[in-house]
């Protein structure tokens, strides 16, 4: 493990995220993603490493980009949500589009505008692994029908590998990047690194935590479905909050809402440590951030079931795409509170973790260099306690009978910690918390 640590900068390898741009970055391919427990994991060969530490300025666990992505006189500062200009309800004007994406379609319509209007000249989006529907892969595209298929959120691990190189070697090209806080972070490292500017728009997701490949293959066992006889899995869409859509092979599909299952030890126990650790909920480095209005009380939103989009403009570039993209009839906006910014997760995000007694609980010594704006509270130690210990059952398959009931456990917990307890009324981390 020594000799892995002085390559990657990681004690354990569990604090990878398994992003792939240190692979992508890679001059002599010393690195690839192998797959452990159901996570993807970066994996150095000795003997072609030439010590060039680009994997470590690239890594986002373990190296800060430059924050300063806005201009700072058209920017406000939350220490919850990071900079922004503005927060916005929206959602794509073209109907279907709207009800089959994850929450109104903003970001979908965003992109095919983009490519439209000749602002970029490829899009990176994620699609269902064709070889394995557990997984996902980024592909770079400037097909729109592609685009509208890409549509919803993929609780998976992404295969990016590919698409970042075309993004290091086609530097002629205008992309528009689309991820999660930790490849929006990884992205910003190699664009300081590689002096890259080709990257013309960058739009983040909110992010609570990434399951593993095994958390989709959870969800087949409590259902009784084969591995083998899936077809392709779709999170997301036919409405908000939406269903997870299981297609089977013989043309059969399954529908199963999105609070049934994410609830079930899906959505707290399937992720590794490095999002335990993350403080970045709201993809603070992209230029414009997108989410499910979980925090939203206005009526109509509340009530809806076709979906609307939360959208916070971080940056001059994003605001101009999407008024553009309203006056041409894409989207539709409305100015909201930043309040509606912070969820039950982002507050989560932010308590400080970076206590001895979390590392020692959690077995790693590796101290990474996240921002934790809050201080840290008893509840914290709780959660990762549940965490462990439903982390544990879901690593091993044949524990596997023991998740959903060790996670009804730990929210009859949290419902009495709640009660009992005024430490969580500004702390909420019922394990509800929701993905973008």
């Amino acid at each position: 493990m020594k000799r892995h640590r002085k390559h990657i900068g990681l004690l354990d390898t569990s604090l990878c995220s398994g992003c792939g741009f240190c692979v992508a970055v890679c001059p002599s391919s010393a690195i690839s993603l192998i797959i452990r427990n159901g996570f993807y994991k970066a994996h150095v060969d000795e003997t072609r490493c030439i010590s060039c530490k680009l994997c470590l300025k690239t890594c986002p666990s373990i190296s800060n980009p430059n924050q300063s992505i806005s201009d700072s006189e058209h920017t406000r500062y939350n220490p919850l949500i990071g900079r922004y200009i503005a927060v916005f309800l929206s959602y794509a004007t073209d109907k279907e589009l709207r009800f089959g994406a994850s929450s109104g379609g903003c970001l979908t319509s965003l992109l095919m505008y983009a490519l439209n209007k000749g602002l970029v000249d490829e899009v990176i989006v994620a699609l269902p692994d064709e070889k394995d529907p557990m997984r996902a892969r980024a592909i770079v595209t400037s097909d729109i029908g592609t685009i509208r298929e890409a549509k919803g959120s993929k609780y998976t691990q992404i295969y990016m590998v590919d698409a970042i190189k075309r993004i290091i070697d086609c530097r002629d090209k205008r992309f528009a990047f689309v991820g999660l806080p930790c490849h929006i972070r990884a992205l910003r490292n190699i664009e300081q690194a590689l002096k890259l500017q080709n990257i013309m728009i960058r739009l983040g997701l909110y992010c609570g935590n990434l399951p593993s490949a095994w958390a989709s293959e959870y969800l087949m066992y409590l259902y009784g479905i084969p591995k083998d006889r899936i077809k392709r899995l779709s999170y997301r869409g036919l409405g908000w909050p939406g269903y997870l859509t299981i297609e089977l092979v013989n043309g059969k599909k399954f529908r199963v809402p999105e609070p049934l299952y994410w609830r079930s030890g899906f959505g707290q126990y399937f992720c590794d440590k490095c999002c335990i650790f993350c403080s970045d909920h709201t993809a603070e480095l992209a230029d414009v951030s997108f989410a499910d209005p979980w925090s939203v009380d206005v009526k109509e939103v509340s009530n809806d079931r076709i979906g609307h989009t939360l959208v916070v403009v971080r940056s001059k570039v994003g605001l101009e795409l999407l008024k553009a993209a309203e006056r041409d009839g894409y989207v539709t906006l409305r100015k909201v509170s930043d309040k509606y910014a912070v969820q039950g997760t982002t507050v989560l995000k932010k308590v400080n973790k970076d206590q001895p007694m979390i590392y020692k609980l959690l077995k790693t010594h590796q101290k990474l260099k996240y921002e934790y704006t809050l201080p840290y509270e008893f509840p914290i130690l709780v959660w990762v306690i549940d965490y462990i210990v439903g982390h544990a059952l879901a690593m091993n398959k044949k524990s596997w009978i023991f998740v959903r009931m060790w996670r009804r456990l730990a929210e009859t917990t949290y419902l009495l910690m709640k009660i009992f307890s005024k430490l969580l009324q500004q702390n909420p981390i019922s394990g509800s918390h929701k993905r973008a």
